[in-house]
């Protein structure tokens, strides 16, 4: 996850725990302006499909 301003960490992180939280997938979080100003949080995410 990549938010636009570092210190809004802690809701993205509480916010990635309950929803992802019960699979227990890796979370990493980088600073990133270049995002663009319309967008609060940029996610990337991989699945596997069985």
């Amino acid at each position: 996850m990549t938010p636009s301003n570092a210190s809004q960490w802690e809701p993205i992180s509480r916010a990635h725990g309950e929803r992802f939280g019960a699979i227990g997938p890796t979370n990493t979080l980088i600073r990133a302006d270049l995002v663009g100003d319309g967008y609060l949080v940029e996610m990337e995410a991989e699945a596997l499909l069985e």
